[in-house]
Formats: C-alpha cells, structure tokens, sequence
C-alpha cells in the first residue's frame, strides 16, 4: 500500500514518482471538502495538478514552432492532404503519403530535403509518441475535473457505489502519466536557439534522387526510414514512460476495456434512446419494446457503461434523457448536468452557456437542467 504523507484534511498517499495522489481509498465526503475548501496544503496539490495542463501545452506549442523551424509547414502546404489530420501532428498524413512515394510526387530539392530530414528524425517521432500520450492524459485530467465540479458546484452528485474512486483512480493515473511524459519532453524536445544540423551525404544523396525520381535509390530510402523507426524505438523503451507503462500495463489494459465497453453500449443506446425527441423505429427483437421499456434499457445499458468509464459524456446524456421519461427532471438533472461538464458548459457559468455556442444536444440538456 502507499505511504500517507498527507495533512489533516485529506489523507494524502505517495503515487510511484513520490507526489501526492488520492489512492484507492478516496472517500467522497473527503474530495469535497478538498474541492471546495482546500486547506493550503490541499491548495499546493489542487494548484499542481492544475498547472499540468498549461503545462504540456507549452511543450505541444514547442514541437509544433520546431516543425516550423524545420520547414514542414512548407512541405505541407505544396502537398496538402484532403484528410482530416491528427490533433498534435497537422503534418503526419502529408508525410505518411510522401513516405510511401517520394519519387512520383514532383519534389523540388528543399521539399525533398525536409522530407530526407524529418523522416530520418528518430527524436521526433518520440516526442510525436509522448504527445499523443499526453494529449489522452489532458483529456482525463479535463474530465476528473469536470465531475468534480459537477458534483461540488453543480447537481452531478457523484453518489453511485464505487464512482468517486474510479474517477479519482483515473485522475491519479493521468496526473501520473502526463508527469512523466512532460519529464521526457524536456529531454526530446529541441531547445528554441538550437541550430539545424548540416545534412549529411546521404541526405543529399536521397533527396537528390527524389527531384531527379531515380527509383534506384528506394533501397536506400527504406532503410533511411527503417533505422529511424528503430533508433526511435530505442529511445522510446528509456523513457520514464515506458518504464511507467510496463508498471502500470494491468492498469492501463483494464481502462481501455472500460472505454470499450462503454463505446459498445452506447451503439446500443442509441439506438433505442431519443436522442432527438423522438424514438427511431427499431427492426427485430427489439421492435416490440414500448418507449418506456427502451427508456429503461437505456439506463440500464447508460448505468454498466458508466461503471467502466465515467468520462463517457454522450452515456450520461442518453441516460439523463431517458430518466427524464421514466423518471422526473430531478433524476435527469444528474446525469445531464454531468454531460454538460463533460462538454464545459457550466449552467451557473454565463460564460460558458452563451447562445449559440453549443450543439443541439447540449442546448437541449442545459435547457432541461435549467428547467
């Protein structure tokens, strides 16, 4: 078990890197009053775990300001892709696609020249790795702390059995995780001042070939490629992350499930819920089932997801409608108010509830909380 090192008001244990986590203990009247009213101790903790965020997102701003630097905006402008593009790398479907074919696309020799370098950047495709790997971490953190404050400050009580420590318990695991990644970050991020490195004769020699499009040279390119992906994989296995990683693999494995299971009913729940005011016509075995009883396999599919992933935001919306049917507006409110945090609307935040800012179903849920 964990250590306390704890103040008074909350009994604090030690996560694996030393720095204080709630543990599997977590109690709710307990996160309450550290939410609400945390002592000054409670107050560093709460502050620490807050600044993890802005944190990771300066390091995402420097990755991206050295891909610039590098040239790949440039690349990706003379060879824009259609596709939608991945959240922290805006670049990589335009170079997966160069990757496979550099020598049929018209390069000229600075295009072709990023390329050579970029791919060959064995530490960036690290930090590419451990930027993805946050980016999940910041959407844990974001949402632990969105049902905290719908349980603190809105009317998401978080009184289900088990439901305050699972969300904790993911809270613990982010906060952990993302620490980690932002340690490895300082060691594979490029410092700001740093000078591009001269190319070296093979570089040249592959772009060259690239502008010319002598095919002769797609040896030497593949194994360019190859001994990047593998110096990247051995930088990849020193890293605080994936020391982590294999301490936490039980873990890690066992909230992945949770997501899928919770992305498998909410097929289910939608289905048979009225996520649009009215109920869809249902074909099969299903077909027989009266509003109220497809309401309450909602809920009932709505509940067991939730046991898995409380973060799933559309499950708490599909079973708060639901409710709303079979139950009252008061059941509903719960898990209502809940997706609305999921989705940064606040009801007693004007800010956040401006008109004209959200989607249908998040008016339709802030309508019915306010209701």
């Amino acid at each position: 078990m964990p250590c306390s090192i704890g103040s008074a008001d909350y009994p604090w244990v030690a996560d694996l890197d030393g720095q204080p986590a709630f543990g599997s203990k977590a109690q709710l009247r307990q996160v309450e009053k550290f939410w609400r009213k945390p002592s000054a101790a409670d107050q560093a903790v709460r502050l620490a775990l807050a600044d993890l965020v802005p944190r990771f997102e300066l390091e995402v701003a420097m990755a991206r300001a050295e891909d610039q630097r590098q040239g790949l905006d440039r690349l990706v402008l003379a060879f824009h892709s259609g596709l939608e593009d991945p959240e922290f790398d805006p670049s990589a479907l335009v170079l997966e696609e160069l990757i496979i074919d550099p020598f049929s696309v018209g390069l000229n020799s600075q295009h072709a020249l990023i390329l050579v370098r970029v791919a060959g950047d064995a530490r960036r495709q690290v930090r590419i790795w451990l930027l993805q790997e946050g980016a999940q971490e910041v959407r844990e953190l974001t949402a632990a702390h969105a049902l905290l404050n719908s349980h603190t400050y809105g009317l998401g009580r978080l009184e289900e059995v088990g439901l305050v420590q699972l969300i904790t318990a993911r809270l613990d695991l982010a906060a952990l995780r993302l620490r980690a990644i932002l340690a490895d970050l300082e060691v594979f991020q490029e410092g700001p001042g740093s000078e591009l490195s001269v190319p070296n004769s093979d570089a040249v020699r592959l772009a060259q070939a690239f502008v010319m499009g002598e095919r002769e040279a797609g040896g030497a390119w593949s194994q360019w490629v190859s001994g990047a992906k593998q110096s990247a994989r051995d930088f990849q296995s020193g890293t605080k992350l994936a020391a982590l990683n294999k301490n936490q693999a039980a873990t890690l494995v066992l909230r992945e499930a949770g997501r899928k299971k919770a992305v498998q009913n909410l097929v289910q729940m939608r289905e048979l819920a009225p996520a649009d005011g009215t109920f869809p016509l249902l074909t099969g075995s299903n077909a027989r089932l009266s509003r109220f009883e497809r309401c309450q396999e909602v809920v009932r599919l709505g509940l067991e997801a939730l046991a898995k992933d409380p973060f799933a935001a559309e499950v708490h919306q599909l079973v708060g409608i639901s409710l709303d049917f079979i139950r009252s507006r008061r059941d509903a409110a719960v898990y209502l108010d809940r997706y609305l945090h999921l989705k940064g609307i606040r009801f007693y935040d004007t800010w956040t509830v401006a008109p004209g800012m959200q989607t249908t179903a998040e008016q339709d849920a802030l309508l019915r909380v306010l209701s």
